[in-house]
């Protein structure tokens, strides 16, 4: 129960202890068992109505010297009816108060849906209905932007109430608004999955796949000994799958551009000499396409001497790059309409070694980048 994920710039335990639903005569007892029993992360709401109880059992936790405060992660929740910016701060003042605490780990939106205003004393946790009494109760919804409650959410932190903040139950296109106007940007989305309800569609994952074949040689340096026993020049090898040391290398790089994407990459040793050609399977974008990621790679390589974008569908091989120091791209349609296939070639011992160790004394000694390659 101890490891941790970044959540923002805190670090949260990554299994919580859930309050939903817990009856008010036994939560307290729950959070100190819990405690005892290693759980550091709280997920409380006010609509859970038991935030006075959980904050009992943290009372409790820490007075028996079962932990510190600064050892567990509160969340809570702002519920529907205090999305109006005047009644964010005190909603999260009475979560404070209840929770018994001077800070709350991380705040959430509970619900994209903001209705009308029902204040403390009238009916607390206010619950969906405006007014249970009514003769036809229902909702009253009280049409809030959104981004008025976030930047009033923003406030909290900038108060020192909240180290974290974010959302619940948003779907993609709520977040892309949200990311447009936030100037702190959301630490979490929490939001329901189990077997009955996947949201495979909200928490896919980018995917990148790496499949990489190399010749035999590398950089001069003989055939390692655990190949020995082989017969490389009749058959294929993987090797280092899971744990190549370039993982390192394709990781920094990928998640300067995206934090969430996730790769396999698996090399092989071919039956040939030299070069190496790589095939990566992406997923595609609603909003891109085969013309488009072309495009984008020639203005990102625009002035890159040695990097070559295809024309696209153009099936390239190690023998266009024999004894140079160019990489060949290629961009090429999948039998998938949501996925490219694309193709690069190098030659491991120019690109991949002598003509890259020159490239990068020329850029160190601002020499011409081509000076004694080509």
């Amino acid at each position: 129960m101890l490891e941790k994920i970044s959540v923002g710039k805190s670090k949260m335990p990554s299994v919580g202890l859930g309050l939903w639903k817990l009856d008010q005569p036994e939560t307290a007892d729950i959070i100190v068992n819990g405690v005892k029993s290693g759980y550091r992360h709280l997920d409380s709401a006010a609509d859970y109505g038991n935030e006075i109880q959980v904050g009992e059992g943290i009372k409790q936790s820490l007075s028996q010297g079962i932990c510190r405060r600064e050892d567990l992660w509160v969340t809570s929740k702002l519920w529907n009816t205090f999305h109006r910016p005047e009644h964010v701060l005190p909603a999260c003042e009475k979560s404070l108060r209840d929770l018994s605490t001077d800070y709350i780990d991380l705040y959430l939106i509970h619900f994209p849906i903001s209705l009308k205003y029902v204040a403390f004393d009238k009916r607390y946790p206010p619950e969906w209905i405006y007014d249970p009494t009514a003769e036809n109760p229902r909702m009253h919804i009280d049409p809030v932007p959104l981004s008025e409650t976030w930047h009033a959410m923003e406030g909290l932190v900038e108060r020192g109430l909240v180290k974290e903040i974010g959302v619940c139950n948003y779907n993609s296109s709520l977040l892309h608004d949200l990311m447009a106007y936030a100037s702190i940007k959301p630490a979490m989305l929490q939001i329901e999955s189990h077997p009955f309800l996947t949201q495979e569609k909200l928490i896919k994952t980018d995917k990148i796949i790496i499949d990489s074949k190399s010749g035999y040689s590398g950089a001069g340096r003989g055939v390692h000994k655990k190949y020995k026993d082989k017969n490389l020049y009749e058959s294929l090898s993987a090797y280092g799958v899971g744990f190549h040391r370039h993982n390192s290398e394709i990781e920094q790089e990928l998640k300067k551009y995206n934090k969430n994407i996730e790769f396999d990459f698996t090399p092989h040793l071919t039956p040939m000499f030299r070069g190496i050609l790589s095939t990566i399977y992406i997923d595609l974008s609603k909003n891109s396409s085969q013309l488009k990621i072309i495009k984008e790679l020639k203005k990102f390589y625009k002035k890159c001497n040695f990097i070559k974008i295809q024309k696209r569908d153009k099936l390239i091989s190690t023998n266009d790059v024999i004894n140079t120091n160019y990489c060949n791209i290629s961009v090429c349609k999948s039998k998938n309409k949501n996925k490219l296939v694309i193709l690069s070639s190098i030659d491991n011992l120019i690109k991949g070694g002598a003509g890259q160790a020159i490239q990068n004394l020329n850029i160190k000694f601002n020499l011409p980048e081509t000076t004694g390659i080509k």
